[in-house]
């Protein structure tokens, strides 16, 4: 008797210490493109003019919406679909789902170069030359997307951390060559980062099984496409409306104001960057861990613990923007965006407000409660639009700032009341 519990503790050990690794490497692997995408960020707002900046910020948050459809139609299905209804044909519906991405980006990627030709015509010269970068690394970017997923799929995220170090040691020491060198604009930053991709991606596959055997005729595509189309279509309502909270203002300030303001919003934007990948790479974990305490009752007292520890941090986090902030865009920028210093007090209020609704969401998600992050998604959606249609004809860059921020304010409290009512009493956010 004690010998069979004795060798039953120590597998659940076991299973616990490998599943501390694997969320680990998942962090890494986050990290390490988060990374990637923030150094260079700051590169390319350095080395950058104002306007092509601006241009280039614009093109990659289009870029975004591209990545929701992905997300929606692919890579969320092949987690969803390729644990339980293809499993046993993993590997032939993987290489499906890869042709058919391929297919689709490169369709999307001649629609956005002739967009770019039509943009060059009517003298609209940085942004044609930001979208036609965008069309160039979206295909490569997407498919490394898709590649790093199915390392989760397989339980393997340590080979989709391996990709993420590549992918940085071949990103941001050529970007940083090119700039030193030649010049690094935009149509060269997004061909840096398309290659990067696609050879990361090679990577990755040089240490997965992916010898397929199996005739790709024993899978009907209709079928493929049903299954993907139910799934994704929700998947994707929800996605858009959290692109226009979180990319509208991109779209809004070039068309009321300039693409040099659009510059000064990522600018400052980039400064909040660490903080929320932080925040998403340990709120990714949290589903398991919340699944597990609700089976044990003890959901409460781990959702109280969890939230004080990230809204403490991300507290902490603006504390130090607002003490250093003239600091830190002095040593990021030089000159360039110093005078934008005290917008960093209303910024730095986001990731508070972000990690916390982050946190109910996946109380939500816990729950299968999906369609309520859809409607609460709507309604930011909605609320972001309308403040910035209101407040940036007036106030510019403020008025972007004050209306992303308040939205984010808005769409915590609104999760807040979701989540309390979902487990009928009011919960201590903070405290």
């Amino acid at each position: 008797m004690f010998t069979t519990n004795f060798y039953k503790r120590q597998l659940k050990n076991q299973i616990s210490l490998k599943s501390i690794s694997k969320s680990s490497w998942a962090i890494v692997d986050q990290a390490l493109f988060a990374g990637s995408n923030f150094i260079v960020n700051i590169i390319l707002a350095r080395w950058m003019s104002q306007t092509e900046y601006g241009a280039f910020s614009l093109a990659f948050s289009i870029f975004l919406l591209l990545g929701i459809i992905q997300s929606s139609f692919w890579t969320e299905p092949l987690l969803i679909f390729g644990s339980n209804l293809f499993q046993k044909r993993l590997i032939n519906y993987y290489s499906i789902l890869k042709s058919l991405q391929w297919k689709f980006t490169l369709t999307i990627s001649l629609l956005l170069i002739t967009f770019g030709i039509y943009l060059n015509k009517i003298d609209e010269k940085e942004l044609s030359y930001a979208i036609w970068g965008t069309s160039i690394a979206s295909p490569f970017i997407l498919h490394m997307w898709i590649t790093r997923r199915y390392c989760y799929l397989i339980m393997k995220p340590r080979i989709a951390a391996y990709g993420g170090l590549t992918y940085m040691l071949l990103f941001v020491p050529s970007a940083i060559l090119v700039g030193k060198v030649f010049k690094l604009n935009i149509i060269t930053a997004f061909l840096l980062m398309g290659v990067a991709s696609y050879l990361s991606a090679l990577a990755i596959n040089t240490k997965l099984p992916l010898n397929n055997k199996t005739s790709k005729k024993l899978f009907i595509l209709p079928f493929i496409y049903r299954n993907h189309w139910k799934y994704g279509s929700w998947s994707f309502l929800a996605g858009i409306f959290y692109w226009v909270f979180g990319n509208i203002n991109y779209i809004l300030l070039p068309y009321y104001e300039s693409l040099e303001v659009v510059a000064s919003y990522k600018a400052l934007t980039n400064l909040i960057l660490p903080i929320i990948n932080i925040n998403v790479a340990i709120t990714g974990l949290l589903i398991p861990i919340f699944s597990r305490a609700k089976s044990d009752n003890l959901l409460k007292e781990k959702l109280k613990t969890i939230t004080k520890l990230l809204a403490t941090s991300s507290i902490i986090y603006w504390i130090f923007l607002i003490l250093f902030g003239d600091i830190i865009l002095k040593w990021l920028y030089n000159e360039t965006y110093l005078e934008l210093t005290f917008l960093l007090v209303i910024l730095g209020i986001s990731p508070i407000c972000s990690a916390i609704t982050n946190i109910y969401i996946s109380v939500l998600r816990t729950f299968e409660k999906s369609k309520t992050i859809t409607t609460v998604y709507l309604f930011g959606s909605l609320l972001t639009l309308g403040l910035g249609v209101l407040l940036i004809p007036y106030y510019g860059l403020v008025g972007a700032i004050v209306s992303f921020v308040f939205t984010n304010l808005v769409l915590m409290l609104s999760f807040y009341i979701k989540v309390s009512k979902l487990l009928n009493r009011p919960l201590e956010m903070i405290k």
